[in-house]
């Protein structure tokens, strides 16, 4: 599995009320359901690395991920948002799918983005993984 449907996978089994798929997207944002979240891969920061006889090799990754929330109403939007944010900074030391994940470090609060040409509202946060190679 790949990053985004590691966390993907995580966020739909923990948080009530997205699933994956039907208004939890991973790398798109589809123009429907107004309410939904969206989860995007990122630059990744430089792996860490062990010395494996006389090679050096990847044994943790740093990849990032930025979350999207989209709602028809600003309060319930932001409401969706933090509780998503908050349940994914609660993973430290845990395995999704199968891959050992030590810490999924928020880069920051959620911020309001903007709204949509339908006046929906969009919440972004950014996120920091560091997790075994998958």
């Amino acid at each position: 599995m790949a990053l985004l449907d590691e966390v993907g996978t995580y966020v739909s089994a923990n948080v009530s009320g997205l699933t994956l798929g039907t208004n939890l997207f991973l790398s798109m944002m589809p123009d429907e359901p107004a309410i939904c979240a969206a989860i995007y891969s990122l630059t990744s920061d430089v792996p860490y690395f062990t010395m494996n006889g006389s090679t050096s090799e990847p044994v943790l990754e740093n990849p990032r991920v930025q979350l999207y929330v989209r709602h028809s109403s600003y309060a319930t939007g932001e409401a969706l948002m933090y509780t998503t944010w908050k349940q994914m900074t609660e993973v430290s030391d845990d395995t999704l799918s199968g891959v050992e994940y030590l810490r999924l470090q928020a880069l920051g609060s959620p911020e309001f983005l903007e709204r949509d040409q339908n006046f929906n509202v969009l919440w972004v946060a950014n996120f920091q993984a560091m997790k075994a190679l998958s």
